[in-house]
């Protein structure tokens, strides 16, 4: 199943507010983001799976609306 436009799009218009989150090792979080297929578009959708920090590997999941991946 190959991406539309308009998810490619979406993927390179995320709001920032999101793609960082402070580690307690005192560097930044990147967020994580993967697909799954909308019940209803029957379309893949960019889901936020969570946060890694590339310094010390800690792991945050993303839960409710956090995995929300807005367009700006």
């Amino acid at each position: 199943m190959g991406l539309s436009v308009s998810t490619l799009s979406s993927l390179k218009n995320m709001s920032s507010s999101m793609r960082y989150v402070p580690c307690k090792c005192g560097h930044k979080k990147v967020e994580v983001i993967g697909f799954e297929t909308s019940p209803v578009k029957k379309t893949l959708v960019p889901v936020r799976k969570g946060w890694y920090c590339v310094e010390c590997h800690a792991w945050e999941d993303a839960i409710l609306r956090e995995t929300v991946v807005e367009n700006d």
